[in-house]
Protein backbone atom coordinates (compact mmCIF):
# COMPACT_ATOMS: atom_id res chain seq x y z
CA UNK A 1 0.00 0.00 0.00
CA UNK A 2 1.22 3.61 -0.46
CA UNK A 3 0.27 4.52 3.18
CA UNK A 4 3.50 2.21 4.13
CA UNK A 5 6.04 3.66 1.63
CA UNK A 6 5.39 7.07 3.38
CA UNK A 7 9.56 6.45 5.05
CA UNK A 8 10.28 10.41 5.98
CA UNK A 9 6.94 10.53 7.60
CA UNK A 10 7.59 12.15 11.18
CA UNK A 11 4.10 13.56 12.26
CA UNK A 12 0.82 12.35 11.13
CA UNK A 13 -3.11 13.77 12.72
CA UNK A 14 -5.93 12.13 10.65
CA UNK A 15 -7.70 13.32 13.99
CA UNK A 16 -11.61 13.71 13.79
CA UNK A 17 -12.36 12.02 10.50
CA UNK A 18 -14.39 9.32 9.48
CA UNK A 19 -11.77 6.52 8.91
CA UNK A 20 -12.70 2.91 9.27
CA UNK A 21 -11.20 -0.45 9.53
CA UNK A 22 -7.66 -1.02 10.99
CA UNK A 23 -4.54 0.59 10.62
CA UNK A 24 -2.11 -1.56 8.07
CA UNK A 25 0.42 -3.76 9.83
CA UNK A 26 2.94 -2.74 6.93
CA UNK A 27 2.56 1.32 8.54
CA UNK A 28 5.86 1.83 10.16
CA UNK A 29 8.02 4.52 9.42
CA UNK A 30 11.24 4.63 10.80
CA UNK A 31 11.40 8.52 12.04
CA UNK A 32 7.45 8.27 13.13
CA UNK A 33 7.62 10.88 16.09
CA UNK A 34 3.42 11.87 16.96
CA UNK A 35 0.79 10.04 15.82
CA UNK A 36 -2.82 11.06 16.26
CA UNK A 37 -5.75 8.91 15.28
CA UNK A 38 -8.56 10.63 17.94
CA UNK A 39 -12.57 10.61 17.17
CA UNK A 40 -12.34 8.10 13.66
CA UNK A 41 -13.83 4.52 13.76
CA UNK A 42 -10.89 2.41 13.40
CA UNK A 43 -10.78 -0.78 14.66
CA UNK A 44 -9.62 -4.32 15.27
CA UNK A 45 -6.54 -5.34 18.12
CA UNK A 46 -3.16 -3.06 17.59
CA UNK A 47 -1.19 -6.07 15.64
CA UNK A 48 2.55 -4.72 13.98
CA UNK A 49 1.59 -1.11 12.95
CA UNK A 50 4.14 0.74 15.05
CA UNK A 51 6.01 -2.63 16.51
CA UNK A 52 9.31 -1.13 17.14
CA UNK A 53 9.18 2.27 16.32
CA UNK A 54 11.54 3.57 18.82
CA UNK A 55 11.09 7.28 17.67
CA UNK A 56 7.69 7.55 18.92
CA UNK A 57 7.06 10.09 21.45
CA UNK A 58 3.55 10.38 21.10
CA UNK A 59 0.50 7.42 20.51
CA UNK A 60 -2.88 9.32 20.45
CA UNK A 61 -5.24 6.36 19.50
CA UNK A 62 -8.72 7.78 21.37
CA UNK A 63 -12.55 7.60 20.12
CA UNK A 64 -12.10 4.80 18.00
CA UNK A 65 -13.38 1.19 18.31
CA UNK A 66 -10.02 -0.81 19.21
CA UNK A 67 -10.35 -4.19 20.59
CA UNK A 68 -8.16 -6.63 22.59
CA UNK A 69 -5.08 -6.14 24.67
CA UNK A 70 -2.55 -3.90 24.52
CA UNK A 71 0.30 -5.62 23.20
CA UNK A 72 3.07 -6.91 24.41
CA UNK A 73 5.57 -5.14 22.39
CA UNK A 74 4.48 -1.86 23.53
CA UNK A 75 7.81 -1.80 25.42
CA UNK A 76 9.68 -1.54 22.24
CA UNK A 77 8.05 2.00 21.80
CA UNK A 78 11.52 2.99 24.17
CA UNK A 79 11.03 6.96 23.62
CA UNK A 80 7.08 7.27 23.98
CA UNK A 81 6.23 10.14 26.47
CA UNK A 82 1.97 10.18 25.77
CA UNK A 83 -0.13 7.36 25.44
CA UNK A 84 -3.78 7.95 24.78
CA UNK A 85 -5.97 5.07 24.68
CA UNK A 86 -9.00 6.37 26.32
CA UNK A 87 -12.61 5.38 24.99
CA UNK A 88 -12.04 2.34 23.35
CA UNK A 89 -12.75 -1.38 23.57
CA UNK A 90 -8.91 -2.44 25.06
CA UNK A 91 -9.66 -5.20 27.71
CA UNK A 92 -7.45 -7.34 29.46
CA UNK A 93 -5.06 -6.25 32.20
CA UNK A 94 -2.52 -3.26 32.33
CA UNK A 95 0.28 -4.59 30.75
CA UNK A 96 3.31 -4.69 33.16
CA UNK A 97 5.27 -4.06 29.63
CA UNK A 98 4.50 -0.41 30.16
CA UNK A 99 6.64 -0.12 33.05
CA UNK A 100 9.67 -0.41 31.28
CA UNK A 101 8.62 2.46 29.17
CA UNK A 102 10.69 5.32 31.43
CA UNK A 103 9.61 8.56 29.50
CA UNK A 104 6.03 7.97 29.71
CA UNK A 105 4.87 11.26 30.76
CA UNK A 106 0.69 10.77 30.34
CA UNK A 107 -1.07 7.90 30.22
CA UNK A 108 -4.88 7.38 29.38
CA UNK A 109 -6.33 4.53 29.48
CA UNK A 110 -9.75 5.38 30.59
CA UNK A 111 -13.47 3.94 29.38
CA UNK A 112 -11.85 1.10 28.57
CA UNK A 113 -12.50 -2.69 29.49
CA UNK A 114 -8.97 -3.16 31.60
CA UNK A 115 -9.43 -5.61 34.63
CA UNK A 116 -7.73 -6.77 37.04
CA UNK A 117 -4.76 -5.23 40.05
CA UNK A 118 -3.33 -2.25 38.94
CA UNK A 119 0.57 -2.86 38.65
CA UNK A 120 2.57 -2.90 41.01
CA UNK A 121 5.77 -1.77 38.64
CA UNK A 122 3.51 1.56 37.93
CA UNK A 123 5.36 2.89 40.59
CA UNK A 124 8.81 2.89 39.01
CA UNK A 125 7.82 5.13 36.02
CA UNK A 126 8.80 8.89 37.83
CA UNK A 127 11.26 10.20 36.19
CA UNK A 128 14.17 11.63 38.39
CA UNK A 129 14.74 15.25 38.76
CA UNK A 130 17.83 15.69 37.39
CA UNK A 131 16.39 15.09 33.40
CA UNK A 132 14.04 17.80 33.48
CA UNK A 133 13.74 19.99 30.85
CA UNK A 134 10.63 21.57 31.49
CA UNK A 135 11.45 25.41 29.80
CA UNK A 136 7.99 27.13 31.10
CA UNK A 137 5.30 25.70 33.67
CA UNK A 138 2.29 27.96 33.99
CA UNK A 139 -0.54 27.07 36.12
CA UNK A 140 -4.24 28.68 35.97
CA UNK A 141 -6.70 28.27 38.47
CA UNK A 142 -10.45 28.25 36.89
CA UNK A 143 -13.73 29.53 38.37
CA UNK A 144 -15.69 27.22 40.64
CA UNK A 145 -18.37 27.36 38.13
CA UNK A 146 -16.24 26.33 35.25
CA UNK A 147 -16.71 23.15 34.46
CA UNK A 148 -14.81 22.61 30.98
CA UNK A 149 -12.96 19.68 29.07
CA UNK A 150 -9.42 19.74 28.84
CA UNK A 151 -7.81 22.09 26.62
CA UNK A 152 -5.18 21.62 24.75
CA UNK A 153 -2.94 23.62 22.31
CA UNK A 154 -0.50 23.12 19.33
CA UNK A 155 0.76 26.17 17.95
CA UNK A 156 -2.23 28.58 17.92
CA UNK A 157 -4.74 25.49 17.12
CA UNK A 158 -7.04 24.80 20.29
CA UNK A 159 -8.86 21.70 20.68
CA UNK A 160 -11.75 20.43 23.16
CA UNK A 161 -9.66 17.02 24.10
CA UNK A 162 -7.07 16.01 26.37
CA UNK A 163 -3.75 16.07 25.58
CA UNK A 164 -1.66 16.91 21.93
CA UNK A 165 2.36 17.77 21.24
CA UNK A 166 3.65 19.80 18.86
CA UNK A 167 6.31 17.93 16.73
CA UNK A 168 8.08 20.82 16.75
CA UNK A 169 8.35 22.09 20.10
CA UNK A 170 6.36 20.44 22.71
CA UNK A 171 3.73 22.82 24.27
CA UNK A 172 1.22 20.86 26.87
CA UNK A 173 -2.12 22.53 28.30
CA UNK A 174 -3.20 19.52 30.49
CA UNK A 175 -6.29 20.34 32.92
CA UNK A 176 -7.13 18.78 35.81
CA UNK A 177 -10.61 19.66 38.08
CA UNK A 178 -8.39 21.75 40.47
CA UNK A 179 -6.71 24.33 37.51
CA UNK A 180 -5.03 24.14 33.98
CA UNK A 181 -1.01 23.86 33.28
CA UNK A 182 0.72 25.00 30.49
CA UNK A 183 3.66 23.05 29.81
CA UNK A 184 6.23 24.33 27.12
CA UNK A 185 9.90 23.02 26.28
CA UNK A 186 11.94 20.20 24.21
CA UNK A 187 10.56 17.94 26.37
CA UNK A 188 8.37 16.42 29.23
CA UNK A 189 10.58 14.69 31.33
CA UNK A 190 9.04 13.92 34.08
CA UNK A 191 5.15 12.14 35.03
CA UNK A 192 1.98 14.64 34.48
CA UNK A 193 -0.81 12.59 35.17
CA UNK A 194 -2.15 8.70 35.00
CA UNK A 195 -6.08 8.25 34.21
CA UNK A 196 -7.17 4.94 34.79
CA UNK A 197 -10.57 5.93 35.21
CA UNK A 198 -13.79 3.54 34.20
CA UNK A 199 -12.56 0.48 33.66
CA UNK A 200 -12.71 -2.82 35.83
CA UNK A 201 -10.05 -2.48 38.02
CA UNK A 202 -9.90 -4.30 40.89
CA UNK A 203 -7.48 -5.08 44.03
CA UNK A 204 -6.59 -2.37 46.33
CA UNK A 205 -4.94 0.46 45.63
CA UNK A 206 -0.81 0.34 45.61
CA UNK A 207 1.00 2.57 48.84
CA UNK A 208 4.31 2.28 45.99
CA UNK A 209 2.31 4.35 43.75
CA UNK A 210 3.66 7.65 46.61
CA UNK A 211 6.89 6.67 44.11
CA UNK A 212 5.04 8.45 41.73
CA UNK A 213 5.90 11.70 43.87
CA UNK A 214 6.26 14.57 40.58
CA UNK A 215 2.58 13.35 39.86
CA UNK A 216 0.23 16.27 39.38
CA UNK A 217 -3.20 14.27 38.32
CA UNK A 218 -4.09 10.66 39.47
CA UNK A 219 -7.53 9.53 38.70
CA UNK A 220 -8.75 5.95 39.40
CA UNK A 221 -12.05 6.22 39.66
CA UNK A 222 -15.14 4.28 38.74
CA UNK A 223 -13.26 1.09 39.01
CA UNK A 224 -14.00 -1.76 41.65
CA UNK A 225 -11.41 -0.93 44.46
CA UNK A 226 -11.21 -1.99 47.63
CA UNK A 227 -9.67 -1.49 50.81
CA UNK A 228 -8.47 1.74 52.41
CA UNK A 229 -7.04 4.87 50.57
CA UNK A 230 -2.80 4.73 51.51
CA UNK A 231 -1.74 7.16 53.94
CA UNK A 232 1.54 7.20 52.20
CA UNK A 233 -0.81 9.38 49.25
CA UNK A 234 0.99 12.43 51.09
CA UNK A 235 4.25 12.08 49.63
CA UNK A 236 2.38 12.87 46.02
CA UNK A 237 3.45 16.26 46.71
CA UNK A 238 2.85 17.93 43.46
CA UNK A 239 -0.42 16.92 43.40
CA UNK A 240 -3.25 18.92 42.20
CA UNK A 241 -6.04 16.36 40.72
CA UNK A 242 -6.28 13.37 43.03
CA UNK A 243 -9.79 11.07 42.15
CA UNK A 244 -10.73 7.92 43.51
CA UNK A 245 -14.22 8.22 43.41
CA UNK A 246 -16.67 4.94 42.53
CA UNK A 247 -14.74 2.73 44.11
CA UNK A 248 -15.52 0.36 46.74
CA UNK A 249 -12.67 2.08 49.30
CA UNK A 250 -13.71 1.76 53.26
CA UNK A 251 -11.91 2.89 56.09
CA UNK A 252 -10.90 6.49 57.19
CA UNK A 253 -9.45 9.39 55.52
CA UNK A 254 -6.01 9.28 56.27
CA UNK A 255 -5.06 12.69 58.18
CA UNK A 256 -1.47 12.49 55.85
CA UNK A 257 -3.74 13.40 53.26
CA UNK A 258 -4.45 17.07 54.69
CA UNK A 259 -0.53 17.44 54.01
CA UNK A 260 -1.16 17.26 50.70
CA UNK A 261 -0.05 20.74 48.44
CA UNK A 262 -3.61 22.88 48.00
Amino acid sequence: MEFCKLNRLEFLDLSQNHLFGSIPSCFNPPNIEHVHFYGNRLRGPLLLAFYNSSSLVTLDLRGNNWAGNIPKWIDTLSSLSVLLLKDNHFHGKVPIQLCKLHSLSIIDLSQNMFSGPIPSCLRNLSLPMQTKKILEILFYRPSIEEDEPTRIMIGNLEMDSYYLVSYLEEVIEFTTKSGFYSYKGNTISYMIGIDLSCNNLTGHILPKLRNLSEIHSLNLSHNKLIRVIPSSFSKLQYIDSLDLSYNNLSGKIPNQLVELNS
